[in-house]
């Protein structure tokens, strides 16, 4: 059987490549193509043929090879480095030339063209890292790979980014919480608050007609479902109709540490729990566990000792014991009997048993924070918290995606960091990473500062804060936007400071959701928050100019964050980069799209500087010093 000389062949493409000629890259194919034999046996990328050498010629035309690419392509020289090429190149023709087929739009710009060729070089990957700056299309590379696949799930940090795939693409189904259905018998209730809540039995005749219930079975029936990690995560400790598919896309991943901490978290106090579900009475187990529950949470200690053992697994019996008698309470009241405070317990204290839960199966509890704490009352608490959420990754959310896990964001970062925050291993995982193609001349960041921000320096710096954010906002008189703050001590700050029905601070009552409908409706409305910096789509003239005041460092008071920085210094300076390109990048959405960033605390330049080298080129090029 007849076989190309791959090792010459190969070395011609490369220097084709190099040299962008034509002429060579014709010359393999015809000498390829003059070796066919009866079985067409070739190894030479396996099948040649004129489609594929007029695509890799037009993209030598229209230059969308980078200059690191070629590079890459034209070190390989050993025969092995050529085997496997080679055994890529197939799995390239066999599996992947049909990805361009599954893009949901018309045309493939050209930074979406080079991420789908990566793509098909990370086939033997269980896991991809998306790093792609806003304007790019992430959404469109995800829904082209589901699409190829045939199913899979999107997992977004908000309801904003579920909306947009839903709107985006017809053949996407959504799923939300059963807060966001309306009941279809009850008026003006939710379907977490309908009657079919309480009576198992009214749940079945409803089912029908139900239009949360008929949402679960549409996404369970779709090839490609959207949700959010916090429903993502309702899936994930109880029987479920959502099964693992072939794809499971990651989106705003760079969320993923927090994501899973809060899902996982644990805050145990006796006095509360006592308060709300009567834990020391002796009468749900037997008197035993009583004493043993009293004696336990007199004093809790640092780390998993025999006293905070016996506290936990006792507190454990007694919590699933207090279930089932909620439980029984609710299928068995009066049904003219309100309710909503069972069920509430019921939701809640299922959550807990839930957290406590994937405490006990952890192998290493050294993985974990275990600390005594205190509440805001003053009473006693042990805190539980993972420190690394790698393994809570891989025991649960890991089997989601059989084939792929893809992970997408703007910013990732340091993706070497990132992976191993995962448990992935190096071998496991392809990065690809593309720099915005926005024109940085239309979203400047000018930096005015007006004083360091930090816990001791902050008071005295909070009077230059308003006045810098007045003037600013006056220059911006009927325009919309936004002031990142940092923290709800600067956002309340300044809405107490300068007293105008332009800024909108979230209430009590609202969701952020809330906020963004205010704001929508207003003329030149301005939002004034600290948890609006990610997931957050203000585009055109929904927002002209934005105000980051503080660069957005975790709280230090936070025992979790504290303990990690101690470990790493580069997580926690890594976050806070992150969520300050996300706030960066809330208000130009789009190439067409403009806007001005102005950034108020004094240690911008200082960071900027001293981690230049983590930061897209384009977020530094946007960057004007006074």
């Amino acid at each position: 059987m007849e076989q190309v000389n791959i090792k010459d062949d190969n070395r011609i493409l490369q220097n084709a490549l190099m040299q962008r000629s034509k002429h060579d890259i014709l010359m393999i194919r015809n000498k390829v193509n003059t070796k066919k034999t009866s079985k067409r046996r070739i190894d030479f990328k396996e099948r040649i043929d004129d489609e594929q050498f007029d695509k890799l010629l037009d993209r030598l035309d229209t230059d969308n090879i980078s200059e690191e690419e070629l590079e890459s392509m034209n070190k390989s020289s050993s025969e092995q480095e050529f085997k496997e090429y080679h055994k890529k190149a197939k799995r390239f023709d066999d599996k992947f030339l049909p990805l361009e087929d599954s893009f949901p739009y018309p045309q493939i710009r050209n930074q979406q063209q080079y991420i789908l060729d990566k793509l098909k070089l990370c086939d033997d990957k269980k896991y991809i890292v998306l790093e792609a700056m806003p304007g790019v299309g992430k959404s469109a590379i995800a829904k082209t790979v589901l699409s190829h696949f045939g199913n899979g799930y999107v997992i977004t940090a908000t309801k904003q980014l579920q909306d947009q795939y839903d709107k985006e693409f017809d053949d996407v189904k959504t799923i939300k919480g059963k807060i966001n259905y309306l009941c279809a018998k009850s008026t003006g209730l939710s379907c977490k608050s309908a009657d079919c809540e309480r009576n198992k039995a009214m749940r079945k005749e409803c089912m029908d007609i139900c239009p949360y219930y008929r949402a679960v079975k549409e996404a369970a029936r779709a090839n490609i479902t959207v949700t959010s990690y916090a429903y993502f995560f309702t899936w994930l400790q109880r029987k479920s109709v959502f099964k693992p598919r072939k794809i499971l896309v990651l989106d705003e991943c760079h969320l993923i540490d927090d994501q899973i901490n809060s899902w996982s978290a644990i805050r145990l106090n006796p006095d509360k729990l006592n308060k709300k579900y009567h834990i020391y009475d002796n009468k749900l187990i037997d008197d035993n566990f009583n004493e043993l529950l009293i004696i336990s949470a007199t004093e809790f200690e640092e780390g998993y000792t025999k006293n905070n053992e016996l506290f936990f697994e006792t507190l454990y019996e007694v919590l699933k014991k207090k279930l089932h008698e909620i439980e029984y309470s609710i299928d068995n009241i009066s049904k003219k009997t309100d309710v909503t405070k069972l069920m509430s317990d019921r939701d809640s204290l299922t959550r807990l048993i839930g957290q406590m839960y994937k405490f006990r199966k952890a192998k290493n509890k050294n993985e974990w924070l275990i600390v005594p704490d205190v509440a805001s009352d003053g009473s006693r608490e042990l805190l539980i918290e993972p420190l690394y959420v790698g393994r809570i990754f891989k025991d649960y959310i890991d089997k989601f995606g059989v084939d792929h896990i893809i992970f997408m964001s703007a910013t990732i970062l340091n993706a070497k960091l990132f992976c191993e925050e995962l448990g992935i291993t190096k071998n496991e995982v392809g990065i690809i990473k593309v720099d915005s193609s926005f024109d940085p001349k239309k979203s400047p960041i000018y930096y005015k500062g007006v004083g360091r921000m930090n816990y001791v320096n902050l008071p005295n710096t909070i009077p230059k804060i308003i006045k810098a954010v007045k003037d600013i906002i006056d220059q911006h008189k009927n325009e919309r936007g936004i002031i990142h703050t940092g923290n709800y001590k600067i956002a309340q700050a300044i809405v107490n400071g300068i007293r105008s029905d332009r800024l909108i601070l979230k209430q009590t009552y609202e969701s952020n959701e809330d906020i963004l409908v205010r704001h929508n409706n207003s003329k030149n409305g301005i939002l004034v928050s600290p948890s609006l910096n990610t997931g957050t789509d203000l585009k055109d003239d929904l927002s002209r100019f934005q105000i980051i005041v503080k660069m957005p460092f975790l709280s230090l008071a936070d025992k979790r964050v504290k303990k990690k920085s101690e470990i790493d210094n580069n997580w926690y300076i890594c976050d806070m980069l992150r969520t300050l390109i996300q706030a960066s990048g809330r208000s130009t959405r789009s190439e067409e799209d403009y806007s001005v960033t102005y950034v108020l605390d004094s240690s911008f330049p200082y960071w900027i500087n001293k981690y230049r080298s983590w930061l897209p080129k384009q977020f530094l090029e946007r960057i004007i010093m006074n």
